[in-house]
Parts: C-alpha cells; sequence; structure tokens
C-alpha cells in the first residue's frame, strides 16, 4: 500500500470512543504522488491497446505474405484479435498493473446469493439493453450525416467466423481477462481514493477500449454496474459470470440464430407461396420451415432479453437510491482526486488513441 492507514487513539474525544477503540485518522496524500500513480495505471491500458494492435498488424502482415489463403479466412482473423488482445496485450497490462499498490484493508470478500446474483443478471440485461439503444441512436444519426451505413463490428466480426473461435474468444476469454483487468486489478488499484471514482474511471476505460461507438455505451454501463458489484463483494467471479451469460446470449447465441435466417430467401418463399402449385407447395413449406424455426427461436430469445431488461429496470430502481460508496481514505481533496483520475497523462493518451479509432469506425 502507498501509505498505510495510521490509527490513533483520540484522547480528546473519550465519550464518543472507549480507549479500546481507535480512531482512524486519514495520512494525507500530496496530488503529485496521486497524478503519477494514476498515469501509471492507465498507462497500461494504453499498452494492452498499442501491444495488441501492433501483434495484430504484424501477424496479419506476416501471414498474409506468406499465407495470403489463411489470412483473409474469418477464422483466422478471429483468432488473431483474440491473441493480440486476451493474451498480448493483456498480460502487458497486468504486469504492469502489479508494479502499483493496492488497498489492502479492503480485500475482504462478501459472499452474494444466488437470488441477488439473479436480480444482477436482470440488471446487466437492463445496461446492456439500454446501452445498446443509445449505441445504436448514435451510429444510425452519425450514419445519416455521413451519408453511409456504420456497421457493428461485433456482428461483422461473427459474420462467417468460426462459431468455436467466437465461444472461446467471447463467451471465455474475454469475461475472464477482461474482469480480471477493468474490475479487480484497476478497482483494486483505486477504491482507496473514493469507490465512486474507482467504478467510473475503470468503467470508462473499459468502454473506451471497445474503440467504437456501437459498443462504447453499453460497455460504459455494463462496466458501471459490474464495477459496483465488484467494489461491494470483492469475489472478480461474480462479474465474469455476468459477462459470461450477457456475451453468450446478446452476442454469440442471437448472432447464431440471426445466421441461420436468410431474409431474401425467405420473403422469396412467401412471396411465392399463395401462386405456389401443388408439386411445389411442399418445397416451399420445407424452405419456410428451415427459416421460420431459427426465426422463431430468436424472436423468443429477443423477448425474453426484452422481459429480463424490463425486469432490471424496476430492481435497479428500487436499489438505486440504497447505493453506498466509500469516500477518498486519505487526505485529498476530491477534486484533485478527479482531476488525477481522468485528466492525467495515462488517460489523455487513451482518449487520444481511441478518439483515432471511434473515428476509424466510422468510415470502415
Amino acid at each position: 500500500m502507498d501509505n498505510n492507514e495510521k490509527i490513533f487513539r483520540d484522547e480528546n474525544n473519550s465519550e464518543s470512543s472507549s480507549p479500546q477503540e481507535p480512531v482512524r485518522v486519514r495520512p494525507p496524500y500530496s496530488f503529485g504522488r496521486l497524478y503519477g500513480k494514476m498515469t501509471w495505471i492507465f498507462l497500461a491500458i494504453v499498452m494492452m491497446v498499442l501491444g495488441a494492435n501492433v501483434f495484430a498488424v504484424v501477424a496479419m502482415y506476416i501471414t498474409g505474405h506468406y499465407f495470403p489463403e489463411i489470412s483473409s479466412k474469418n477464422w483466422y482473423q478471429t483468432t488473431v484479435s483474440g491473441i493480440a488482445f486476451y493474451v498480448v496485450g493483456v498480460s502487458l497490462a497486468v504486469i504492469m498493473l502489479l508494479f502499483s499498490s493496492t488497498d489492502s484493508d479492503s480485500m475482504t470478500q462478501t459472499k452474494m446469493t444466488f437470488g441477488k446474483w439473479m436480480k444482477y443478471l436482470c440488471m446487466t440485461f437492463a445496461f446492456m439493453y439500454t446501452g445498446n439503444f443509445v449505441g445504436t441512436t448514435v451510429t444510425t444519426l452519425l450514419g445519416k450525416f455521413l451519408g453511409h451505413e456504420i456497421t457493428n463490428p461485433v456482428q461483422s466480426a461473427l459474420d462467417g467466423a468460426s462459431w468455436t473461435a467466437s465461444i472461446i474468444v467471447m463467451v471465455i476469454a474475454a469475461p475472464i481477462l477482461e474482469e480480471l483487468v477493468f474490475r479487480k486489478l484497476l478497482i483494486d488499484r483505486m477504491s482507496m481514493f473514493g469507490e465512486k471514482t474507482a467504478i467510473f474511471a475503470s468503467a470508462l476505460a473499459f468502454g473506451l477500449v471497445h474503440g467504437n461507438f456501437s459498443q462504447f455505451f453499453y460497455a460504459f454501463a455494463i462496466g458501471l454496474l459490474f464495477g459496483y458489484i465488484y467494489t461491494k463483494t470483492k469475489n472478480v467471479w461474480y462479474t465474469v459470470a455476468l459477462h459470461m451469460v450477457v456475451n453468450g446470449v446478446c452476442g454469440i447465441l442471437t448472432g447464431y440464430l440471426a445466421g441461420k435466417i436468410d431474409l431474401d430467401a425467405l420473403q422469396s418463399a412467401l412471396e411465392r407461396l399463395p401462386e405456389a402449385a401443388p408439386e411445389e407447395m411442399a418445397k416451399i413449406m420445407s424452405e419456410l420451415m428451415q427459416y421460420a424455426v431459427p426465426a422463431i427461436l430468436l424472436l423468443i430469445v429477443s423477448g425474453l432479453v426484452f422481459a429480463t431488461a424490463i425486469v432490471g429496470i424496476v430492481f435497479f430502481a428500487k436499489s438505486v437510491r440504497k447505493v453506498t460508496l466509500e469516500p477518498c481514505k486519505y487526505d485529498i481533496s476530491a477534486e484533485n482526486v478527479r482531476k488525477a483520475a481522468y485528466l492525467n497523462v495515462g488517460i489523455i493518451i487513451l482518449y487520444v488513441i481511441m478518439a483515432l479509432s471511434f473515428m476509424a469506425s466510422l468510415i470502415s
């Protein structure tokens, strides 16, 4: 820990505290020291992004030069992206963050009941649904302004990709490693300066590294919820499980079902059906059933997600007033904490890099 919290006995307050109950006095913490710590923390995220991108570019260049038939395959691109971010990038971030001290006094884990976890799952879908709506609205408006459609990179990555590779990356690697970095490692190192700052700053970084408007808003929203859950439980596996479910349902399952539906072929079959001869009827009905089953399943899954999100909004509205966050443990002003958290050198570099990524996503 950077500066262990000193414990003194308040001799002038004998009426309110007994000799056996020492009073905790927050030690001073200089702004320069805090600014340096925050800079190092967010430089770790910068190195994660840069390291992942450099590795991906080099890997794609080498395979494109020597094995062009492989480099054009979607499964290969998904695999390279996964290795670049979740092996190379995350490793760099973890190594750097481990050199920064944590709040060792608040590492005690709190158990969560399954019922409470299910409430948070409903809230997760609510945050996901709301953030996705905002992101879709923003990208639609930007698309109209720019004169072309802005595609969602997640959907583009899933189109034609290996479902095995997608499941490994999105349902296993991403939840475990993203929660490790953005919840456990980041929040453990910032919560001593106030839980509110730790949650918001880690969620902001989580949203930014997604690198596009389609994902930023729901990633930021979910980051806030997951940050709160981790802050109160100190058990990252609760948020890992939530992350796995939302990625599995909203990313893999819906994407798989949507990929089974050929809208042009379905519309063609429906148009031919009224005038079809008896001998053609069986063939057309077979075509309809081929696309109708995944279409019905997709509607069911989407309906369940929407209903769960509505329930999550109700749970959130009932519990938001009960939210309590611990303040900074040190003698430093809230304004200086905010400056250090949101205007340090590391996060400014991250702002610049991700702004370029956001702009690139608008023209790609």
